[in-house]
């Protein structure tokens, strides 16, 4: 198997297991090149399982789509990245969640830069980007 072209932010995921149209079209979409999340990401997921209304019924649609989604691990040089991204958002005042930040690592503009995502979080949600 390839390697997946598309790692997916947590987000995603979550607004696909609640429905959200849109996501779930373009999710599916882009399943056939491959997808990936990180293993922080899979730990929030199940985090979100664990203490759901219904964590059997949760735990069953988050096994179904994690089959076939590549879990991408934290090495050395993410940490690293990860250490610089933190201590300079630091200094310009504009620290975000850890667990974020350790999705950063395709660089400036993707949707897993900090700046991106503190974008996101500002601006209402239209859809899924193309």
């Amino acid at each position: 198997m390839n390697a997946p072209a598309f790692l997916i932010d947590t987000d995603w995921v979550i607004d696909h297991l609640n429905g959200i149209a849109p996501i779930s079209h373009r999710l599916e979409e882009l399943r056939e090149h491959g997808l990936a999340l990180s293993a922080v990401s899979v730990a929030e997921l199940w985090e979100g399982v664990y203490f759901s209304r219904d964590p059997e019924r949760s735990q069953g649609f988050l096994e179904d789509f994690l089959s076939g989604v590549t879990t991408v691990g934290i090495d050395d040089e993410i940490c690293k990245r990860f250490a610089r991204l933190r201590g300079s958002l630091r200094r310009q005042g504009k620290l975000i969640g850890d667990f974020d930040l350790t999705d950063c690592r395709f660089g400036p503009g993707s949707q897993h830069d900090p700046a991106h995502k503190q974008q996101k979080a500002l601006r209402e949600h239209s859809g899924p980007p193309d």
